[in-house]
């Protein structure tokens, strides 16, 4: 076999693992819709059948905070979900299609119920809409966007001193969405809305 033949077998196996890797990235975005992949829906219908089901826990969603927009803080979220404790903050990695870390952003989750709530009351945009996707339980998911409140909805007055605001905030600590490498100094706005990212400095 000559080196050239050599080469276009190895470009050959090397686009064949490219298509595979893009099939399988394909296949996760598609399966990061539902909390539960094709086998499990599978295993948990035969086990409806066999009567050995177990139920699973309520299926949770992540809520990005965005201090410059309508959802600053756990204590907001808190009002408009209204969650019967005050939502817990987590500060967690934003990440691009294959799971590399572009940034960090603050979140909160909240369970079916009170998803729908908040969307009587205001713009929910789910996550795959912004293609926001955030390490939420261990898992790549896309971040749900509160992006404005519905005409006669409040939730009250600044948060700067709110309880449960986002942690560490800095002042000029914006970054991301989808598609940019971010410097932690840098501003960018991604589609009609800007979020900022509060870090430890």
């Amino acid at each position: 076999m000559s080196a050239l033949q050599r080469k276009i077998l190895q470009r050959n196996a090397a686009d064949a693992a490219d298509a595979e890797a893009r099939r399988k990235r394909e296949e996760e975005e598609k399966a990061g819709r539902s909390p539960w992949s094709a086998g499990a829906w599978k295993k948990a219908m035969e086990d409806i059948q066999n009567g050995t089901w177990k139920a699973q826990p309520p299926l949770r969603h992540p809520i990005l905070l965005t201090p410059d927009g309508p959802i600053s803080s756990a204590s907001k979220l808190q009002k408009l979900a209204e969650t019967e404790s005050l939502p817990e903050v987590t500060v967690t990695s934003q990440v691009d299609l294959d799971g590399r870390e572009i940034g960090k952003v603050a979140i909160c989750d909240v369970s079916t119920d009170e998803w729908t709530r908040m969307e009587e009351k205001a713009d929910v945009s789910p996550g795959i809409v912004e293609g926001i996707r955030v390490m939420f339980k261990g898992k790549r998911r896309f971040a749900g966007v509160v992006k404005a409140l519905k005409e006669g909805v409040t939730l009250g007055a600044g948060d700067e001193d709110e309880e449960g605001s986002v942690p560490g905030r800095k002042a000029g600590n914006t970054v991301t969405g989808p598609g940019k490498h971010p410097d932690p100094h840098d501003v960018f706005k991604p589609y009609v809305f800007t979020f900022k990212v509060e870090t430890e400095i």
